[in-house]
């Protein structure tokens, strides 16, 4: 298996005196992550070798990362969840779990679950390894999204470059599991936070000299506000990466201008279905990439994203059926394409149709974001019985101002930038934007 391949690169940074986990409480050697490793795949072999399918409920720590470790080492098939507001039993069911590990209480649960998906059998069969990450669907119905771990892990058998990373994205989120495998396996340190709030990861950033900073382009908006979040403040800063969703030109251009040459900014793509295949970044525009050759098939068809790749899931698992998966993934990202550089415009769920006009938020996003005042902006579609649909905004404001006043000023900025089916229709000011647990806009 591809883990045992890994779980020897770990023991060569082992020998080399490496540190693998750092956080305000505690910092752990590879030794002594491989150590924790070695313990929890004891665990499994003696007490729970009849279970096959494995919760783990906990964030990044060296308990939930050794677990992980360890049953994928023992074949098992891993399930991370670090927030959800669905119940243990829901999860269970989807997932076809028959344990449960709390890595914050330490505390194994076994679970009475006989009933055993085609996916799940497959796996077991084949003695493989698996990973399951929750997602939901276009519908918000939960389901799983089985992955056959060989598969999904072989692209960090290159990792090399080991690099400070602070761990922004959530424990079972797939950039996520992306940071924390390409972290360790390259033999870099995984610098955790006791806190995701943007102040906090600054300063934790700065306090342990990262190198790299992934993360959401909603949550570098709300970084970009801190006045701690320069290259002078942190003189060790190499790459911050960007991804989950589409960026802006005005925040792109507030991260570029601020951090270029220092930095390099570079996109990364991935999808829960798909995994995170390794891009090229352009560098005189960083809201384009490229897939590096050889790795993946795509396709553009009418101008949305489609992926065939060898990581791609096995299918999803629902809580009364398998939908198996086997060739092309729709993303539903629409792009636009220059010759082989590819960019997001946004999601085909996002776009807001005006009498027929589509608008991408993102579009609209960008240039109320670029207005004198806004802190950040959240554009949405709102029903109407005319045009079907009409532009919709929340804003949010440095300083107190009227409403009449700001949508006087924002009717006439936007009219300048924008055709007038773009225009928000509707403004709301709002103290702050909701925000999904992985730092991801919800418009609505």
């Amino acid at each position: 298996m591809i883990i045992e391949d890994l779980h020897a690169r770990l023991m060569e940074h082992a020998n080399k005196g490496l540190t693998a986990i750092v956080s305000q409480k505690s910092s752990y050697s590879y030794e002594e992550l491989l150590s924790s490793i070695e313990n929890m795949r004891c665990i499994l072999k003696k007490r729970y070798s009849s279970r096959r399918c494995i919760i783990i409920k906990g964030d990044y720590g060296i308990d939930s990362i050794a677990m992980f470790w360890a049953g994928l080492l023992e074949a098992f098939i891993v399930l991370p969840q670090t927030h959800s507001s669905l119940a243990d039993s829901v999860v269970v069911e989807i997932s076809d779990a028959d344990l449960i590990y709390d890595a914050q209480l330490g505390i194994f649960s076994s679970v009475s679950n006989t009933k055993s998906s085609k996916g799940i059998h497959d796996l077991i069969a084949c003695n493989h390894a698996g990973i399951i990450i929750l997602s939901s669907g276009s519908t918000g119905n939960p389901k799983a999204v089985l992955h056959d771990a060989d598969k999904l892990l072989s692209k960090y058998k290159s990792s090399r470059k080991g690099y400070t990373t602070l761990a922004t994205m959530l424990f079972d989120h797939i950039a996520g599991i992306d940071i924390m495998l390409y972290t360790l396996c390259a033999g870099g340190t995984l610098v955790v936070s006791d806190s995701r709030n943007p102040q906090k990861l600054i300063d934790t950033a700065i306090a342990y000299r990262v190198e790299v900073i992934p993360a959401s382009p909603s949550l570098l908006q709300l970084m970009l506000i801190e006045e701690s979040f320069r290259p002078e403040c942190m003189p060790n800063l190499k790459i911050i990466t960007f991804g989950s969703e589409f960026m802006t030109d005005t925040v792109k251009e507030r991260v570029t201008s601020r951090f270029q040459p220092h930095v390099t900014v570079a996109q990364k793509y991935g999808i829960t279905e798909i995994g995170n295949p390794a891009t090229v970044t352009k560098k005189d525009d960083p809201s384009y990439f490229k897939f590096k050759e050889g790795l993946l098939e795509y396709k553009i068809v009418n101008d949305v994203l489609h992926i065939k790749s060898m990581s791609s899931m096995l299918g999803y698992l629902y809580r009364d059926h398998v939908e198996a998966f086997d060739g092309w993934f729709d993303t539903q990202d629409k792009v636009e394409v220059d010759g082989v550089w590819i960019k997001i415009l946004g999601r085909v769920t996002d776009i807001i149709n005006v009498g027929g006009q589509k608008v991408y938020p993102s579009e609209v996003e960008s240039v109320l974001q670029s207005m004198d005042n806004v802190k950040d902006a959240s554009v949405h579609g709102a029903k109407n019985p005319i045009m079907g649909s009409v532009v919709s905004a929340k804003v949010c404001l440095y300083e107190a101002e009227s409403m009449a006043s700001f949508k006087k000023r924002m009717r006439v900025f936007c009219k300048s930038k924008l055709e007038p089916y773009k225009v928000p229709v509707s403004v709301e000011i709002v103290d702050y934007l909701e925000m999904s647990g992985r730092y991801k806009k919800v418009r609505k």
